[in-house]
């Protein structure tokens, strides 16, 4: 039920307000589909290296490196190198990358201690929404009934996903990823 719910936000969120026609066509949802599922193979290759014992600082390194190296794709993207911008620009630019990144390390970390189930769906859902609560916020503006319809079932679906995998007890740590390495192997038993 969370998925579906969470499916249907997507659509929801996607619908145009009307009041500005120029996000309502172009390539923005074929390149948002596309980040998606770069996004859900990302996760499922840090479950995966957290499952044989990859640590943390280990994939945190890889996925730092990767960035680094798509920089010079990124100025390719930029065309020009824009000279005009205000000082603001980077400042504001450095301050993304280090959440980027300070979110990245988290998520990571939760991934390795078997939290997947429970991180993923907040930040994949909830993200979007206080995005978008925030821009409502800034620029003092209400959503659409779409909008609107579409926070409420991206929260009830991420809340529903968290809540099943919570009460499943879906909470194991992946081998090697032990937090404090102290011997986990149970008590000998009395005769």
């Amino acid at each position: 039920m969370g998925v579906v719910a969470a499916l249907a936000a997507i659509v929801l969120l996607s619908i145009p307000s009307g009041k500005d026609d120029s996000n309502s066509h172009g390539p923005w949802l074929l390149m948002a589909i596309l980040i998606c599922v770069a996004w859900g193979v990302q996760a499922f290759c840090m479950r995966k290296a957290a499952v044989v014992g990859v640590n943390d600082a280990t994939t945190f390194g890889w996925m730092t490196i990767s960035g680094l190296l798509l920089v010079p794709v990124a100025f390719v993207m930029m065309g020009e190198f824009p000279s005009d911008a205000p000082w603001q620009a980077p400042a504001l630019t450095a301050v993304t990358q280090v959440l980027n990144a300070v979110g990245a390390l988290f998520l990571v970390m939760a991934f390795s201690r078997g939290k997947a189930t429970v991180v993923a769906p907040i930040t994949n859902a909830l993200a979007p929404v206080l995005t978008i609560v925030l821009s409502l916020a800034v620029y003092q503006t209400l959503p659409n009934v779409w909008g609107a319809l579409g926070i409420v079932l991206a929260l009830a679906g991420s809340t529903l996903m968290v809540y099943s995998d919570e009460k499943s007890g879906e909470n194991s740590v992946a081998p090697g990823a032990a937090d404090d390495g102290a011997d986990v192997s149970p008590a000998p038993q009395k005769a």
